[in-house]
């Protein structure tokens, strides 16, 4: 199975809002902030004023409104040949090895894959010895067991990556994973407002 294919079957849960059966109780930490949130990225993205505070805001939302441990945006160079962690909440957790890290996208084929077509992976040890198997063995090991990796876009080429874990050995549960999902979507939505929102000023500006 080529990485592509092995991706494109990355899991894809239901949204938050869609009620079914789960095998443990839902774990959400602060579901009206999370709410607001959403409503927030959805309705009124410019209200965050740029791109640093909506990008806070996701992280935000994923460790205080979803309750992950920790979580991170990584954006690339000017290049586009390496990742750094430029956006994490809180300061210790299962991410803290890896936000230390400058990585090579040549040395991380499933970041670079993801950088150059929007997805959105779930790791678990199984898939990891997949996906994770030409990767540099230092970038693999500051990587948590389970792991909510999401491609950062603005209706573009993704701009960078997203993500989030539970503790380090702890699978996460599945209604976080699909709230990240939907999270993260409302914030690519979101960029891809702002940045059409801003051509259409610079255009009015040129007139």
């Amino acid at each position: 199975m080529t990485l592509t294919q092995e991706t494109s079957a990355a899991h894809q849960p239901d949204s938050i809002f869609t009620r079914a059966p789960q095998k443990q109780a839902t774990v959400i930490t602060d579901m009206e902030f999370l709410r607001k949130l959403m409503l927030q990225l959805a309705n009124a993205p410019e209200s965050f004023g740029d791109w640093h505070y909506l990008m806070e805001g996701t992280i935000k939302g994923m460790t205080k409104g979803i309750g992950l441990t920790q979580a991170a945006i990584l954006l690339p160079d000017r290049n586009r040949k390496s990742l750094r962690t430029v956006y994490f909440e809180p300061d210790e957790g299962p991410l803290k090895r890896l936000s230390d890290m400058m990585i090579p996208l040549s040395a991380a084929p499933l970041l670079a894959h993801l950088m150059n077509n929007a997805n959105t992976i779930v790791l678990n040890p199984q898939r990891a010895e997949k996906l994770l198997k030409n990767t540099d063995e230092q970038i693999r090991r500051a990587l948590p067991e389970h792991l909510f990796l999401t491609s950062l876009h603005a209706g573009q080429q993704p701009l960078g990556l997203v993500l989030g874990c539970s503790d380090t050995d702890k699978e996460m549960d599945s209604r976080q994973i699909a709230t990240c999902r939907q999270l993260c979507n409302l914030t690519n939505d979101a960029l891809l407002a702002m940045r059409m929102n801003r051509e259409r000023q610079l255009q009015a500006n040129r007139r």
